[in-house]
């Protein structure tokens, strides 16, 4: 408990009723497009402090099909673990929390250990072009 908030329980529940969810928020589900920068890729309007945010770390921009087993079954043992990120094929899934009262993107000691704060109003979009960098 962090204020009042169970951030643990919290994580659990979005993973729970959000994840099912994916694809009627999602056009393209059940694939989602994470970018090297990252995303807030799973929310829920009743639980407006804490998103599933998710980047690329095989340096350009891959499409995470949500509906395999592995997924599920990954983001359910980082929701009840406490654990701040894990990493399933190439990407790196971490909840963070987020701050609606502050309008400035500040560093701020988050509730969830080791995760990311984002300030209400920012969002991260991908900048870079899609398709796969040239081999040399």
């Amino acid at each position: 408990m962090n204020n009042g908030i169970d951030i643990i329980g919290d994580c659990v529940r979005l993973v729970n009723e959000a994840l099912p969810l994916m694809p009627l928020t999602h056009a393209s589900y059940p694939y989602v497009e994470l970018p090297v920068c990252g995303c807030i890729i799973l929310k829920q309007a009743d639980l407006p402090h804490v998103g599933l945010y998710a980047y690329s770390k095989a340096g350009f921009t891959v499409y995470v099909n949500m509906d395999l087993p592995g997924i599920k079954r990954t983001l359910n043992e980082l929701a009840e673990s406490g654990a701040p990120w894990t990493e399933f094929q190439a990407v790196r899934y971490e909840f963070v929390t987020i701050d609606l009262n502050s309008t400035i993107a500040l560093p701020t000691l988050s509730t969830v250990p080791n995760s990311i704060t984002f300030p209400n109003g920012v969002s991260i979009n991908d900048t870079f072009t899609p398709g796969f960098p040239k081999q040399e």
